[in-house]
């Protein structure tokens, strides 16, 4: 590496991460907005207000510190430095963005004509279907217009009518990734709840008890579904309150104070909430579980739900429990069975369909020491470039441009900083996310891919659930998810509402774990009549020979 080019790769390293000193290890990887914004600040002094706080290496705390005090130190830092102050934008703001709505593909017309692939087990046995979203109250008919909304999905048309129509039953719904599962329940749920309020002529929301409780898995999942809550609740009277990890406490009850009709949060945030009694149950007509096979196969999710279901049926008004996600198993049917009433509605749409079937697979085998070559040489720059493919930056990097978004996945925190870094040294601008990150960077990567400021998006299986990624044509698993579940929703990401994407599988054939995933592929693209790759038969060959 020459001279310049070690120089750039330090700036890198420098911007990149935050260190105590240069003889000490990496404490904290911050955030790769260094490749779209400016130099990060200096990292705060997390021992401040305990004896030795200087940050140089020679006064870092001693041995003879209590752990104790390093703790709350440390806790005290991290306390002010990850609280996060989610963008406060109005319906108006939310609804002119166009944020994640990703336009109708050339397949969404052929991929919702055939009703044949409803499935129904459960209920009364029946269900009416609906065409359009004409009978929908004025507002809501509205917004859906404006958004280009015209005809419902299988999902939606199936969906929709049992929400409304039959009341008493609880609803599990199977649908493929990008098949309008959240419209599915977001529109009737807005749709009764506001001509209730219209009926009984009243205004005001109410205090603390909403009527329906939407719960995912994510704090990504939950920003994007109570922001598209509350653009499709536009001019009704209904209002939306969006909380999960890292939102302030005191700024969540600021918004809740004037009352709330419909409540959007993760497991944790709801469960704090209904424990110090700032959220009562004794309201509730839908509990909502988006990604509910996520949330069920979750030990601790699992018990919290269980809670709140105990909590809520002591109310004198019935609630009804909504399940949606785009893989079930039968181990997850198990569970919902303790939660549901009994002989609740199941909808599936596709039958034993699972894969998205407008994604274009394709496998690449290499091992994991060939990997960045692969992905750099045969992957990244083989796409086609944005307009003359090379731009500089204001601190005058040279940037090579894609004219595609990109979503690169990984299986741990460590790996999506090394290979974003990596990808950036090589001249892709790329940017990391994972659960490590605080909410603010996690929010930022996601804001930069959708603008366009960097091309690549790094990430664990935090982004890999019910995200509307707008413009992502390629998802690239650099390292095989661990289970089929993760393979469905990471591909999943692209093709979505009838656009056609693409993912690339780089498999690794001295991993038992790889090898074991490529057996359960095949299996599953035997069952759905899909053409095997070549790729996948040649590696199944060891595995069942053995």
């Amino acid at each position: 590496m020459d001279e310049g080019a070690t120089c750039f790769s330090q700036q890198l390293e420098d911007r990149y991460f935050r260190r105590l000193d240069d003889e000490t290890p990496i404490v904290h990887v911050n955030g790769f907005n260094n490749c779209v914004g400016q130099p990060l600040p200096k990292s705060p002094n997390i021992f401040e207000g305990i004896e030795g706080d200087s940050t140089t290496a020679e006064n870092l705390p001693k041995k003879s510190y209590t752990s104790t005090a390093l703790k709350n130190a440390i806790y005290r830092n991290k306390v002010n430095q990850h609280k996060y102050k989610a963008p406060n934008k109005t319906q108006e703001e939310l609804f002119n963005e166009n944020a994640g709505n990703v336009p109708a593909g050339p397949a969404f017309e052929q991929m919702n004509a055939d009703e044949s692939r409803i499935g129904l087990k459960g209920g009364d046995g029946t269900f009416p279907k609906i065409r359009d979203f004409t009978h929908f109250v004025e507002p809501l008919k509205n917004n859906l217009l404006e958004k280009g909304y015209s005809k419902p999905t299988l999902v939606q048309r199936s969906v929709i009518p049992i929400i409304e129509k039959k009341r008493g039953y609880d609803l599990i719904a199977r649908a493929q990734t990008g098949t309008g599962k959240t419209g599915a329940f977001l529109f009737p749920i807005i749709h009764l709840l506001h001509r209730r309020k219209q009926k009984m002529n009243i205004n005001e929301c109410p205090l603390y008890e909403p009527n329906a409780i939407i719960i995912a898995p994510t704090r990504e999942l939950t920003q994007q579904l109570g922001d598209t809550a509350k653009v499709f609740s536009r001019g009704t009277c209904l209002k939306v309150v969006c909380s999960y990890g890292e939102i302030r406490i005191s700024e969540s009850l600021e918004e809740m104070r004037n009352g709330f009709d419909i409540f959007v949060s993760t497991m944790g945030r709801i469960m704090q909430f209904i424990s110090e009694e700032k959220v009562k149950l004794t309201g509730l007509n839908f509990l909502v579980l988006d990604e509910a096979d996520k949330l069920l196969k979750d030990e601790i999710f699992f018990r919290d739900i269980l809670k709140i279901q105990e909590i809520a049926s002591k109310n004198e008004q019935k609630h009804r429990t909504l399940m949606f996600s785009a893989t079930f198993d039968g181990i997850v049917e198990e569970y919902a069975g303790r939660i549901l009433l009994p002989n609740y509605f199941m909808i599936s749409i596709g039958g034993r369909e699972v894969l998205p079937q407008t994604v274009k697979q394709k496998f690449v085998v290499s091992t994991k020491y060939q990997k960045f070559s692969v992905l750099c040489d045969e992957i990244l720059s083989k796409l086609k470039p944005k307009c003359k493919g090379i731009y500089k930056d204001v601190n005058g990097v040279t940037w090579r441009r894609l004219s595609k978004k990109v979503a690169i996945f990984c299986n741990s925190r460590r790996m999506t900083n090394w290979l974003a870094l990596k990808l950036s040294i090589r001249g892709w601008k790329s940017i990391p996310t994972s659960g490590e990150r605080s909410q603010r960077q996690r929010q930022e990567a996601l804001v930069a891919f959708e603008k366009g400021d960097c091309d690549i998006l790094v990430s664990t299986s935090v982004i890999s659930r019910g995200l509307n990624l707008v413009g992502l044509e390629l998802v690239v698993n650099y390292e095989m998810p661990k289970t089929f579940d993760d393979f469905v929703h990471r591909t999943g990401r692209t093709g979505r509402a009838g656009n056609v994407g693409r993912a690339i599988t780089i498999v690794d054939p001295d991993c038992l774990l790889d090898l074991r995933l490529v057996t359960e592929l095949i299996k599953e693209m035997q069952k759905e009549n899909i053409e095997v790759p070549s790729a996948l038969i040649e590696l199944n060959g060891p595995i069942n020979s053995d």
